[in-house]
This record gives C-alpha cells, structure tokens and sequence, in this order.
C-alpha cells in the first residue's frame, strides 16, 4: 500500500456523514500511516491505544481457539 492509496482511503472516510476521525495504522506497532481529524483530539494517540486493544483481543481469541482444541481431543 502506499501513501496515495493511503491519503484515498483517509479522503473517502472522511467523506462519510457523521465521521469525526479516521486513521490508518499499522496494528502491531501502533504507529500510525495516516490520519485525519475535524476535532481538536490527538487521533494518533487514539488510534495508537485502540491497536493495543485489538492485540490483546487478539491474543484472547488465539487462547480460546486451543481451548476449544484442547476440549475436542
């Protein structure tokens, strides 16, 4: 991917009604790629916090999935 389909992807979010904020990140890191905000928040940080919460669901569903495994055998 790179940064103009990245800025298109940000463009056409942003175009929808009602939407505040969007923003690209890389969901391992928490770095963001792109961002794009009609408010007064910082959206990196956000977005950098809702990574770490999609890492630890994450790791939630690859336990449950050995535990279903384990069950079954």
């Amino acid at each position: 991917m790179n940064i103009n389909n990245i800025e298109n992807i940000l463009n056409d979010v942003m175009d929808i009604n009602g939407a505040i904020a969007t923003a690209v990140i890389d969901w391992k890191s928490g770095m963001a790629l792109g961002v794009r905000s009609n408010g007064n928040f910082d959206i990196e940080l956000a977005a950098a916090g809702n990574a770490e919460v999609i890492k630890q669901k994450w790791l939630r569903c690859k336990v449950l999935v050995l535990v279903v495994i384990l069950k079954i055998y």
